[in-house]
């Protein structure tokens, strides 16, 4: 689609793709560009992966994810072995050693909850586990990231870690936490708090072990 025959929403996301790509890519990641999430999952499973890979598949919890359909094309890889994915409050038994499993996949996916303009990958989670294992163990980590993640600053994307992704977080998990009340963040010390370790990665090592999907639609929170 020409610029041309864009409408100015179109054109303004273009831009604003194609400069948080061009960024990622500098600093080592593997970048593409979609225009929906199931284009962006086609592309994970036909393209990058391909009829012939074979290897073991973990998934983060992401609600990006969940709205791409990949976990549903990847059931259908014949190389494709899916980890056991359980709900964790159900089975504490074995929740640990789940986790642990996260480390020794050969394709790990999940989602970010910020990228900057910059180029850098800002996450908080309550565990640990999502963000040990986009910084080291699987052979792979690829990204399902909507447009509505980009932030121009890291300071932005703090922000939207703290008032945007992680009480709606709590509010998916129905966490007894105070940001459920009042939707931002108060820097609480309940037991359930999920605001725990936080990263922030400013380059992919080895260079495109982690590949980002940009899409141009608003995904998860």
């Amino acid at each position: 689609m020409s610029e041309k025959t864009m409408s100015p929403e179109e054109q303004y996301w273009a831009l604003r793709l194609e400069k948080a790509a061009k960024a990622l890519a500098a600093n080592n990641f593997g970048v593409s560009i979609h225009a929906t999430a199931q284009e962006a999952a086609e592309h994970l499973v036909n393209n990058m992966l391909g009829a012939n890979w074979q290897g073991t598949v973990n998934f983060g919890g992401s609600r990006s994810l969940a709205q791409s359909g990949v976990e549903a094309l990847l059931r259908q890889h014949p190389g494709a072995k899916l980890m056991a994915v359980q709900d964790f409050a159900k089975d504490p038994v074995n929740a640990a050693r789940m986790r642990r499993e996260h480390y020794i996949c050969d394709l790990y996916l999940c989602s970010s909850n910020a990228v900057t303009m910059a180029g850098q990958l800002m996450n908080v989670d309550g565990m640990g586990n999502r963000v040990a294992s986009m910084i080291y163990g699987p052979n792979k980590v690829v990204l399902f990231v909507g447009r509505n993640k980009l932030c121009p600053t890291l300071d932005a994307a703090r922000d939207r870690c703290s008032n945007v992704a992680a009480p709606i977080n709590n509010m998916r998990f129905g966490s007894p936490n105070p940001c459920v009340k009042t939707g931002h963040c108060m820097d609480c010390n309940s037991p359930k708090r999920v605001c725990n370790y936080w990263s922030i990665i400013e380059k992919s090592a080895p260079p495109e072990r982690i590949h980002v999907l940009l899409i141009n639609e608003d995904l998860g929170f």
